[in-house]
């Protein structure tokens, strides 16, 4: 179970991006900071939000299902974008998975919108995340 909780937080479940998501093209990295501040979620089951905080940290939460009320794994790290690339950190997981302190998982920053984030992992799997309310 841990393993597939990871693989899906590590490699989104694919969603192919919208059209209607602007590429990010020649976006600064100072605008596509801004623009991620917030929290955004991905999926049915498993249900993950993960919130970017405006002084680089992020929490991200993994559940059952859409309605929040199992919760199967917390995950905290910091973030940062270089050259239109989202990285983050993974400093602690709960529960303890097979992932180690210090991971750092890479997805190119596709596009974003007020609404969508296009994101592309590093085997070039393509997803979105929605802004969460």
């Amino acid at each position: 179970m841990k393993k597939i909780l990871l693989a899906l937080m590590i490699t989104g479940l694919c969603f192919i991006p919208s059209a209607a998501i602007s590429e990010t093209g020649k976006v600064s990295d100072e605008l596509l900071k801004q623009k991620i501040v917030g929290s955004w979620c991905k999926g049915e089951t498993p249900y993950g939000v993960t919130t970017f905080r405006e002084d680089g940290a992020y929490e991200g939460k993994i559940y059952m299902s859409t309605d929040r009320s199992e919760l199967l794994m917390e995950i905290k790290g910091e973030w940062w974008i270089k050259d239109g690339v989202l990285y983050n950190k993974l400093n602690k997981t709960v529960p303890e998975t097979a992932v180690e302190s210090g991971t750092i998982i890479v997805d190119k920053i596709i596009g974003i919108t007020d609404t969508k984030l296009a994101l592309m992992d590093r085997k070039g799997k393509k997803y979105v995340k929605s802004r969460s309310k």
